[in-house]
């Protein structure tokens, strides 16, 4: 029974990544999420998880993945991958509160979806401004955008700060 709850959330895991991977957003990050919630909440049970080595590897996997989601995207140069980089560990963050099989996580893990969203909608549109209205869409052209953008780019940054968990946003 482990082994399949594992092999389950690898499987709903790896769709995700590679839907993510794709470079745009679809929706295949809320599939997956609602995948693996639906298999350890309601077909498997948090009880028979917890404390096991199932429980274990998924956190190591999703805390792996939070990193190389960053990490690939740091390299990123063009506006739009990095920001679905940015995407896949933000999906890992909520994976990480899955895999707690607490309330509490399973309570952060579905604030962070609805706030991730939230601030992802409002970051690219504010790409798609500054795409649209200048043409830029490689990051080593963004200097100078504040001063011929300036409500745009107060917006981008914002929600940018919003993404990464500065207060207050």
């Amino acid at each position: 029974m482990l082994l399949s709850a594992e092999h389950l959330s690898i499987n709903f895991g790896s769709r995700q990544l590679l839907e993510d991977a794709n470079f745009y957003l679809n929706e295949g990050d809320k599939v997956g999420v609602i995948g693996i919630l639906r298999t350890i909440y309601f077909l498997v049970g948090p009880e028979a998880l917890r404390g096991t080595w199932v429980q274990t590897t998924c956190l190591i996997l999703a805390l792996v993945t939070v990193f190389m989601g960053s990490f690939m995207g740091c390299t990123e140069n063009v506006l739009k991958k990095r920001l679905a980089y940015s995407s896949i560990s933000q999906v890992s963050y909520v994976l990480l509160g899955l895999f707690v099989m607490t309330p509490t996580g399973l309570t952060g893990a579905l604030l962070q979806i609805l706030f991730h969203a939230a601030a992802k909608i409002g970051i690219f549109l504010a790409a798609g401004a500054i795409i649209c209205l200048t043409g830029v869409q490689s990051i080593d052209r963004f200097p100078g955008l504040g001063q011929r953008l300036p409500a745009t780019m107060l917006c981008f940054t914002a929600l940018s700060l919003s993404l990464v968990g500065i207060p207050p946003f």
